[in-house]
């Protein structure tokens, strides 16, 4: 099997479109992301039932961090750093769902 790389930089973005045989899915985590083409609907299936795993885990850890955060006597007796740790993790998580989402919604 054949296989053509190329160098891609996160200012490039996404590829557009469709490989030649399939779908091309674009991941992205912080400054490294990978291409990878699906070439069968047999690929394209396991990267759905994947990312809908991904997403479950991911929307209960961003309601979980809500949760906690919502509390008021959490907020009112944990320390400072602990509150801030708290919600810096809440957006990396929100942030994280919706990278998520967004792929997902590529696949179809």
């Amino acid at each position: 099997a054949r296989c053509r790389l190329q160098e891609v930089t996160p200012a490039d973005g996404p590829p557009a479109g469709r490989g030649d045989n399939g779908q091309v899915t674009w991941t992205s985590i912080g400054a490294h992301s990978t291409v990878r083409l699906l070439e069968t609907p047999a690929d394209l299936e396991k990267q759905r039932a994947k990312l809908d795993k991904e997403l479950t885990a991911a929307q209960a850890h961003v309601e979980r961090l809500q949760g906690k955060l919502a509390n008021p006597e959490f907020t009112a007796k944990a320390p400072v750093q602990v509150v801030a740790r708290e919600r810096q993790a809440l957006a990396e998580a929100q942030d994280r769902l919706a990278r998520l989402q967004e792929q997902r919604q590529r696949l179809g």
